[in-house]
């Protein structure tokens, strides 16, 4: 199928398409951000410093979220 920037610009044009992914970006952006914020403050009730539980997070992020790199991960592929 097509992905959301496909159609939005066959219904309503490039500005329109442009404009919704710099909106999304700046959400996903702030999603990531009160991600990692949550990480640091939830390790730091343990005693575990932000400047270690976050790089740790961010590295068990990226293993689970690349399938090419991790056996964990789906492989990406539909089921149909």
């Amino acid at each position: 199928g097509k992905g959301l920037s496909d159609l939005i610009r066959e219904e309503f044009g490039l500005r329109a398409t442009f404009i919704t992914m710099a909106i999304l970006s700046v959400a996903f952006f702030g999603t990531i951000a009160a991600e990692f914020a949550g990480l640091a403050a939830g390790m730091g009730v343990f005693g575990i410093s932000k400047y270690i539980a976050v790089p740790a997070g961010a590295a068990l992020h990226d293993m689970i979220q690349s399938p090419s790199q991790s056996p964990i991960a789906e492989t990406g592929s539909d089921p149909v």
